[in-house]
């Protein structure tokens, strides 16, 4: 059976945080310069952002090669927060998080890219 639109948002926005929780999380001053690259939806007049998409690891907090694959991402928020989390057929059925989890960030920029071109 497939997922409903609405059940599909639901479980992308389930482990999400505020945007003053986003602040504090990555410690910065300048919360619109840093974060607006990110993936961020509003619900209930909150803009949540994912939690998938920050790694403590990293020097900026976010995970490895994010910011540039949501940049070549030309499409909605939403589209951009289900197109990283479902397995993708030419990333050996690997989501796109998980790729990029594995250090495979130019194939899912390349991926990224094809996104929406005919």
């Amino acid at each position: 059976m497939r997922q409903s639109a609405f059940d599909r948002r639901q479980e992308l926005l389930a482990d999400s945080l505020t945007e003053g929780q986003v602040v504090a999380l990555l410690q910065i001053a300048k919360v619109q310069a840093d974060i607006s690259a990110l993936i961020g939806l509003m619900e209930n007049n909150c803009l949540l952002f994912p939690l998938w998409q920050f790694d403590a690891s990293e020097p900026n907090g976010v995970i490895l090669g994010l910011i540039d694959v949501l940049g070549a991402l030309n499409v909605s928020p939403l589209a951009k927060a289900s197109w990283m989390t479902l397995p993708n057929p030419y990333l050996e059925r690997r989501t796109p998080l998980q790729a990029l989890k594995d250090g495979d960030t130019p194939r899912v920029l390349d991926q990224a890219l094809a996104v929406g071109v005919i």
